[in-house]
């Protein structure tokens, strides 16, 4: 623990059920993701996780069921919930090959998106990548160029190399491949990898917007060297001492 954490944040329970998930600690997951739900069941990030957990362990179509029934009924933007419900929307979409609702409920969410020039934030950026790969699609590549240009554009004004933190993670990356950048899509993924990122890596590495790098030897590589450390990283959580009151392995899944 570096901060000071509220037990009752169930913002915090979700995450860590999503990154337990991602050290392949399925039962451990399972048990702090009863325990958010338990207080915090249908609010945007506890939603967020769950979809990202189904969709690691192949439940496609229960993490669909979840994203439409969250959209409909109004569901918040925050900390990248909607990327995880538009893009579990549009991934089925695609597959259907129906995208005129789908794209119609990103410009009814997030319209500035669709203006003359795409406004990009912190808050939309991993969405308009979502919303590019859709667009290519749909047959539209010019309205999706115009959103990865505008979105580059800004990741480049706007953050310092080398920073893929929590909120963006790998958007840079998702963009880079959609633009067909391969090289630097792969060297910045690298560079990525080798400075520490992890944080939501099954879902951000499972995004469709990197199925044209995905089977590179150079990714490939890179997903061994991140399960090989998360294999490292689950046997030292399962051996460490008691951490505790946010500590569960002890307790079975509610």
């Amino acid at each position: 623990k570096t901060i000071e954490i509220d037990s009752g944040d169930y913002e915090v329970w979700a995450h860590t059920a999503a990154y337990l998930n991602d050290l392949g600690a399925q039962e451990l997951a399972d048990r702090y993701m009863a325990h958010a739900e338990s207080f915090g069941a249908g609010e945007p990030v506890v939603v967020k996780c769950r979809i990202q957990i189904q969709s690691a362990r192949g439940q496609e179509q229960d993490a669909l069921e979840l994203a439409k029934s969250s959209m409909n009924d109004g569901i918040g933007n925050r900390w990248g919930s909607h990327d995880a419900i538009l893009r579990t929307i549009g991934t089925a979409a695609v597959q259907d090959g129906d995208f005129d609702d789908i794209i119609e409920m990103y410009q009814r969410r997030h319209p500035q998106l669709f203006t003359s020039v795409p406004e990009i934030s912190p808050d939309n950026v991993a969405i308009a990548a979502n919303l590019a790969w859709l667009l290519q699609q749909a047959g539209q590549p010019d309205r999706a160029s115009e959103v990865i240009n505008a979105a580059l554009t800004w990741y480049r004004s706007t953050q310092p190399d080398g920073v893929h933190g929590y909120n963006l993670g790998i958007v840079d990356v998702w963009l880079l491949a959609l633009a067909g950048e391969t090289a630097l899509a792969l060297k910045t993924l690298r560079e990525a990898v080798d400075g520490g990122w992890r944080m939501g890596w099954r879902w951000r590495m499972s995004n469709p917007a990197l199925d044209g790098i995905r089977s590179t030897p150079e990714f490939q590589q890179i997903v061994a060297d991140i399960e090989a450390d998360m294999a490292v990283q689950h046997q030292n959580i399962m051996a460490s001492p008691h951490l505790g009151e946010f500590d569960l392995r002890d307790k079975p899944a509610e």
